[in-house]
């Protein structure tokens, strides 16, 4: 076997060259591996995360002053804040502090479990959100309509 034209020049890496070939398949495995895991990072989102909301499925804010009559739903502490859920419509409205606010805010410390309201009051837009003062709230249990009172 002829020695290699650089084995001439420089007889101290003999050995070198001849693992030369070992470490040229080790490198290219390296880098096939770092190519691999860099598209495992930035591979596209599984099925198995949520789906995002239609922006047709988002309610538009209501009108500033609009009344709400009577309109049964629930309430849901969030953080401070208390929200008020309207039953059968996708809104949300976080409620303004006031007393009819602290009564209620007391009765949801007393029983947690989710309880149906009938709530009126009036609403408030701030930056695309609608908010809520209410003027009145109790639970349905407790409340009877005029429609009701009428026929008993």
């Amino acid at each position: 076997m002829t020695p290699h034209p650089l084995q001439q020049w420089f007889p101290q890496f003999t050995r070198a060259l001849d693992r030369a070939p070992m470490a040229a398949l080790m490198c290219a495995g390296a880098i096939l591996l770092g190519i691999a895991l860099a598209g495992a990072r930035t591979s596209p989102p599984t099925k198995s995360t949520p789906p995002t909301t239609e922006p047709s499925e988002i309610p538009k804010p209501l009108i500033e002053g609009t009344q709400l009559l009577e309109k049964p739903g629930t309430f849901q502490l969030s953080g401070d804040r208390v929200t008020f859920l309207p039953a059968r419509e996708n809104r949300r409205f976080t409620v303004l502090e006031n007393l009819v606010l602290e009564n209620v805010a007391q009765s949801l410390a007393s029983d947690p479990l989710p309880q149906t309201w009938i709530v009126s009051g009036k609403t408030t837009e701030y930056r695309g959100n609608n908010y809520l003062l209410l003027t009145y709230a109790v639970q349905k249990t407790q409340f009877l309509s005029k429609e009701d009172a009428s026929s008993h």
